[in-house]
């Protein structure tokens, strides 16, 4: 089957989870796709202890607030469609 658009087109429709551990990989998936089709993941559970390492690797990427709360969890909430994604939106 042929797809009708580049391979760029589909990859705007899709989201990834911040997973990793290394930090040029994290910049790369938010440089490649943005902050709005990232979300923070942390493998805990059952991983719980690489929590607060996944929490420090996104906030170590500096991102400016509105693209931080995007990753932590604005996305997430827009994805579940629940209300308190829109609330108090920069």
């Amino acid at each position: 089957m042929k797809i009708k658009h580049p391979p760029s087109h589909y990859l705007k429709m899709m989201h990834f989870d911040s997973v990793t551990y290394h930090a040029p990989v994290a910049r790369l998936v938010l440089d490649t796709v943005g902050a709005d089709h990232v979300l923070y993941g942390s493998d805990a559970p059952p991983l719980t202890p690489l929590k607060p390492r996944a929490i420090k690797l996104i906030e170590d990427l500096d991102l400016p607030p509105r693209e931080r709360e995007a990753v932590f969890w604005r996305n997430a909430a827009r994805l579940l469609r629940l209300p308190i994604a829109n609330e108090n939106a920069a």
